[in-house]
């Protein structure tokens, strides 16, 4: 009998398996102090993850803003589907469309 996840790891209460690995690497400098502020996986098309990266601390108003979005496939996760970028300081939320 296999042991269930909770027996393998006695004492934790969650267990997370990482099943999908997506990496960005930006062009330059533009990568720097950029992180993943959001994410959301479409419910029709369950393959595809859109993700926002932008600076998680606004206080250098000097440098340039920045925030970008990706459209990840799970069948590719070296490139994204999609590639935005915006000139805006933040993207403050993200959701695929349920409108076909």
């Amino acid at each position: 009998e296999k042991p269930s996840r909770s027996d393998e790891f006695p004492g934790q209460q969650h267990n997370f398996e990482l099943t999908y690995c997506f990496t960005l690497t930006l062009l330059g400098d533009a990568d720097k102090g950029i992180a993943v502020r959001y994410m959301h996986w479409n419910e029709t098309e369950k393959q595809l993850l859109a993700v926002v990266y932008s600076k998680l601390i606004y206080t250098d108003y000097t440098s340039k803003q920045y925030a970008s979005v990706a459209v990840w496939s799970t069948k590719n996760h070296h490139t994204p589907e999609r590639f935005y970028e915006f000139n805006i300081s933040a993207i403050t939320c993200l959701k695929f469309s349920t409108v076909t």
